[in-house]
């Protein structure tokens, strides 16, 4: 395992990565009607992109697929190390 320094660019084996400073944004002024203009665009630029394909499908969202068969993906494909296994 290597770690590699270049720049903001950090490398460990074969990934790539970069870590900042968190920025945390603040709530909307909902009494500025400015900023409803904006967010109710851009809440028909979200639609108007929905509209251009018919709908498909929905996953399931039960706690079969999200708890069960994550846990015994994670497992059969040894992305825990031994030691992290009872933990699940």
């Amino acid at each position: 395992m290597t770690t590699q320094r270049v720049g903001t660019l950090q490398q460990f084996n074969n990934f790539r990565f970069s870590v900042f400073e968190q920025f945390l944004g603040r709530p909307p002024e909902l009494d500025n009607l400015d900023n409803l203009l904006v967010m109710g665009r851009f809440v028909g630029r979200i639609h108007a992109v929905g509209a251009l394909h018919e709908f498909k499908h929905r996953i399931e969202l039960t706690a079969e697929r999200f708890a069960v068969q994550s846990r015994q993906y994670l497992l059969e494909n040894d992305f825990l190390s031994r030691d992290m296994r009872p933990a699940l």
